[in-house]
């Protein structure tokens, strides 16, 4: 069984952010998503920028790499799991 998980690349301080840590909470998958705050992790950070291009949260990295930014896409995945 693989240990990975998905990343939350996510501001404290940010509407969007906000908005889509309670989406994953609320989907009862929060166990699932490491929640990596880009204000005060200079690594995430990076690792966004590299990912993304920029530095605008939220963006959800799955397990398999894909890349959800915003809420919209993350709300999308989300009802997809459910079915």
């Amino acid at each position: 069984m693989s240990d990975a998980r998905h990343e939350l690349f996510h501001r404290l301080a940010d509407v969007a952010s906000a908005e889509v840590r309670k989406l994953i909470v609320d989907a009862g998958i929060r166990d699932e998503v490491d929640f990596r705050n880009i204000d005060v992790s200079e690594t995430a950070l990076a690792e966004l920028r590299l990912l993304s291009g920029g530095d605008t949260p939220p963006a959800l990295k799955l397990k398999d790499g894909t890349l959800l930014r915003g809420v919209e896409e993350v709300r999308g995945w989300i009802a997809k799991r459910r079915g």
